[in-house]
């Protein structure tokens, strides 16, 4: 990988963090909130008493004890990430900003709206969804290799568990496969209302990630993973950095394997340890798991996005395949891709050095609320073909995670170039590729590893 994580002391200022994902498009509304408050997020020294800590600064900024209770979202107590979320006004935040330095706090921001874009192309649903009998092996599965002409059964997913972080995921979907969750958008579904889909952003993802192998709507390279659904963004596409950071947090408290999550963002500090406290858990959350993220739809440099260029995730660009093989050759068809170039980097995807593979994300055929399925486009959607290939990979070899499966996976892409034809920048990053013929374990007695392995 071209990104590494280094650690360094944290300095101590305040900032504003924008982030978007790719999706549908609505209009921005306030997260949910007290009027004319901010979602200031906290960042203390490890193993600091968290709720003690969120009293104090309410009672340093001047919040009478009598109004504390409400000035604290669902999830507030980050433990996994260190970190306290509040509503603060304005004036509040500034008096908390002095507070760094003071007790265990070490870093602070308040964190800013963020809102889905406009779609690329396509969307909607199908007419007659899920007739029994009839199951769409979605092309970009064929493209990176899913060998389904070869399976008797599907394979286990292996207790395997892959957390989204988006617009939640519809729990009563037959095709997918959702354990847990928790709603972080302050909303009307509740703490508990994350099996509640109203945009359909998170279902469609959740079945690429790992659609059921069975007789109806899609399949994937996972099929039936356990799925957690960490809800960060509203049915109106609002959200906060707060949010995002509480969805992280609940996916590292749910034991989730794999991090997948389709949302992008304008610049953010790219040094993990430092004054970004937005940054800080997302690299926090790398240390600990698979992180795959969404390069961005903006035709730009990845490396100005975040938290595509945050140090040790696994950032997907989208590439355009519309017949599930290599040749250039696919055609696409009124209303989604008719004029994009078959086997191409996607003319709406983020690229550069913080690219680390692409994936299918144009026209691909996935699920959506409401017992139906439809397609989509966006490196939202190329994202998590590279999250069931993790997903796949781990349920093989179960004691191989974090770091080392992401260099083990990887590491079998580049053995899968693909011809871009207009890629900019200096670093085509390889296509995923579902790691078929497993790579071969390295008998080493002297330094056996969980992920010793050899790619041939």
């Amino acid at each position: 990988m071209k990104k590494t994580i280094a650690l360094v002391a944290a300095s101590l200022t305040l900032a504003i963090l924008p982030v978007t994902v790719q999706a549908q498009a609505t209009p921005p509304e306030p997260p949910p909130a007290i009027d004319g408050m901010v979602h200031w997020v906290g960042e203390f020294e490890p193993g600091s008493d968290l709720e003690h800590y969120a009293d104090w600064v309410l009672e340093q900024v001047g919040v009478p004890a009598d109004q504390r209770a409400s000035r604290k979202p669902s999830g507030h107590l980050m433990t996994e990430l260190d970190m306290v979320w509040l509503y603060l006004t304005s004036a509040e935040a500034d008096r908390a900003d002095g507070l760094i330095g003071q007790a265990p706090l070490m870093a602070a921001e308040a964190t800013g709206i963020v809102s889905l874009p406009t779609p690329v192309d396509g969307g909607g649903p199908l007419a007659a969804p899920g007739q029994s009998g009839f199951q769409q092996i979605p092309v970009g599965m064929l493209r990176i290799g899913v060998p389904f002409d070869e399976w008797v059964a599907a394979p286990s997913s292996n207790g395997v568990r892959v957390a989204v972080i988006d617009t939640g995921i519809d729990g009563r979907h037959d095709d997918l496969n959702v354990v847990g969750g928790f709603n972080c958008t302050q909303d009307e579904r509740g703490p508990d209302g994350y099996d509640i889909d109203p945009h359909g952003h998170g279902t469609h993802v959740a079945g690429t990630i790992g659609a059921k192998h069975n007789d109806i709507y899609v399949t994937s390279a996972a099929p039936g993973v356990a799925l957690l659904s960490e809800v960060t963004f509203s049915a109106t596409g609002s959200a906060s950095g707060a949010m995002v950071l509480c969805a992280l947090n609940k996916a590292l408290e749910h034991d989730a394997d794999i991090i997948s999550a389709s949302l992008g963002g304008e610049h953010v500090a790219t040094r993990c340890g430092g004054p970004s406290v937005y940054t800080n858990g997302w690299c926090k959350a790398a240390q600990r798991t698979v992180v795959v993220v969404a390069a961005g739809n903006d035709a730009v440099d990845a490396v100005y996005k975040g938290p595509a260029n945050v140090p040790g995730v696994v950032t997907v660009g989208a590439i355009i395949d519309f017949d599930g093989v290599a040749g250039g050759v696919g055609l696409g068809y009124p209303g989604c891709g008719l004029f994009h170039r078959d086997d191409y980097l996607a003319v709406f995807s983020n690229w550069g050095s913080a690219v680390d593979v692409v994936a299918p994300g144009a026209c691909i055929l996935s699920t959506l609320p409401g017992q139906s399925w439809g397609f989509s486009s966006g490196t939202s959607m190329a994202t998590p073909h590279v999250s069931s290939v993790f997903a796949a990979f781990m349920a093989r070899f179960p004691d191989c995670r974090g770091q080392d499966a992401i260099k083990t996976v990887l590491r079998y892409a580049e053995q899968f170039p693909i011809d871009y034809g207009g890629w900019l920048g200096a670093y085509p990053p390889p296509m995923i590729r579902y790691v078929d013929e497993y790579p071969l374990r390295i008998q080493d007695p002297e330094h056996p590893t969980p992920c010793n392995f050899r790619v041939d």
